[in-house]
């Protein structure tokens, strides 16, 4: 079955991220996207993409995304807390990207969406 994630993140193990500051917790359970890489305690070597947990001192996973060391922004979260991180949650949020877009440009000749 062909899958949304790419493959090689989709079937990877993934990093393990702990924060430096413990008031970050809050900041990301409230929806706050990405990282930067001062926010980590340590920057494991990784490719580009990996799937990556950042974890509290006590081992709670706090979020799931993708991790790049040597970016600005280190760390995208795409589900928070338990959510599962797979091709269904992809795509619930693609069809709402794409709806939202109907919405705001109904009746305007674009070829560009972003």
């Amino acid at each position: 079955m062909p899958t949304l994630l790419q493959p090689s993140t989709a079937q990877q193990k993934p990093i393990h991220l702990q924060l430096s500051n413990r008031t970050l917790i809050k900041t990301i359970k409230c929806g706050h996207p990405w990282l930067y890489a001062d926010s980590l305690q340590s920057l494991p070597p990784a490719p580009p993409g990996s799937l990556a947990l950042v974890k509290t001192k006590e081992g709670d996973i706090i979020a799931k995304g993708l991790y790049d060391p040597k970016s600005k922004l280190v760390f995208r979260a795409l589900a928070v807390k338990e959510r599962r991180l797979d091709d269904s949650l992809v795509e619930a949020r693609l069809q709402r990207a794409v709806a939202l877009r109907r919405r705001l440009f109904e009746g305007q000749q674009t070829t560009g969406m972003r």
